[in-house]
């Protein structure tokens, strides 16, 4: 009978990245929302109206 291979415990930095995208963070969303809102920008200027809470 064959013997069994001992389980691997490699090291996770080492393995092979999966590219999956995370799940939405409400409030990181509602802050880009704000800051690209066209109300953010002055008319006619162009530039972005810098908002810090």
């Amino acid at each position: 009978m064959s013997t069994k291979r001992p389980a691997r415990k490699g090291n996770p930095d080492l393995r092979q990245q999966k590219h999956v995208p995370a799940p939405p963070i409400e409030e990181i969303e509602q802050e880009i929302f704000s800051l690209l809102s066209p109300g953010n920008y002055i008319a006619g200027v162009g530039e972005l109206k810098m908002l810090f809470c």
